[in-house]
């Protein structure tokens, strides 16, 4: 999708926020919900004095509150510094929502609280989120939760000088997102899948078979920048359940119940009892409780999980096969 296209969902989005009263005194907070169409994430903090509040968030980007003679401006920038809270609306005047001074909480005169004769958002803001225009844009809300002000003599500008707060960000996910996600839970093999794994050497005697979600995952297991990949199998009978592990598309190797008991030290029947895996470096796993030392790897380690019962990492180390039981 190109700027020019994206175009028109910016300006929709624009008209939405300002149906909730962005600029007016009272800001009706939005959704902060995940669903299957979009990503939501909700964080809080507090900021005092001449010092700056800075959270990155899950897409990568920094949501910061920056500090102005009169409070804080809120910026919410992607990895190449973008600010993408810019076409919050309105874009000229002086009170724009992501701006959080003292003297929008006060009297035109300073004398008292704000009841109306300055027009400035309150407690609730709400901004626009526009990226590159590759999906639809999205949106975020700030809720001052408590604040304290400086400057109240008359005809003077009040400064805020303590905020407390509640943030949400709301990401429409992209086409590549929502297709992966549907992907994850999608028992059926596609034949690129069946392809790969028998252009690896996965024998005839084994079949894919989706007995793990998702059926297919991909990452760096032996350290050597090349893609590997690897999915659940069964013997043709239905009976043995394995793991077929291909490298670089080029060397296979099959995790069974033999191999997974006499080789790497863990529960024979384990491969008919995991529920979920996953792929991912061990800096990346938490850290458990009467966990032992954890042992160096190759590259991403493979995660095989009985759901709050049990955890080992299989990985490899020098270029052999190992296991390292996470938890109980």
């Amino acid at each position: 999708m190109t700027r020019r296209q994206a175009a028109p969902r910016v300006a929709a989005l624009v008209v939405l926020l300002a149906a909730t009263a962005l600029g007016a005194g009272r800001a009706q907070a939005l959704s902060c919900e995940s669903n299957d169409r979009q990503d939501a994430q909700r964080f809080g903090g507090e900021v005092a004095g001449a010092h700056y509040f800075g959270f990155e968030t899950a897409q990568g980007w920094n949501f910061m509150l920056e500090p102005r003679p009169h409070g804080w401006q809120l910026r919410l920038l992607d990895a190449g510094g973008r600010d993408l809270s810019a076409a919050t609306p309105p874009l000229r005047g002086e009170t724009n929502p992501r701006d959080l001074y003292g003297w929008h909480f006060r009297s035109l005169d300073n004398s008292g609280p704000n009841l109306g004769d300055v027009n400035a958002p309150q407690r609730e803001r709400n901004f626009v989120i526009a990226r590159s225009g590759d999906t639809d844009e999205g949106y975020g809300w700030l809720k001052i939760l408590d604040y304290g002000l400086a400057d109240l003599e008359p005809r003077a500008r009040a400064r805020m000088v303590y905020m407390r707060f509640d943030v949400c960000l709301v990401v429409p996910k992209s086409q590549a997102e929502i297709d992966a996600a549907a992907s994850a839970i999608d028992p059926n093999f596609v034949p690129e899948e069946e392809e790969r794994m028998r252009a690896c050497g996965l024998p005839p005697a084994y079949r894919l078979e989706a007995w793990l979600l998702p059926r297919w995952l991909e990452g760096d297991f032996d350290g050597d920048d090349a893609i590997d990949f690897m999915a659940p199998v069964s013997d043709v009978g239905g009976e043995a359940r394995a793991l077929a592990i291909c490298r670089a598309g080029t060397w296979l190797s099959i995790l069974d119940e033999y191999r997974a008991a006499d080789t790497l030290g863990m529960p024979a029947s384990y491969l008919r009892q995991v529920e979920g895996w996953r792929i991912e470096p061990f800096s990346r796993i938490p850290l458990y409780v009467d966990e032992e030392m954890r042992p160096e790897a190759d590259g991403d380690v493979l995660v095989l999980e009985r759901f709050e019962k049990s955890a080992y990492a299989v990985f490899w180390q020098n270029g052999i096969l190992k296991a390292h039981r996470l938890y109980p």
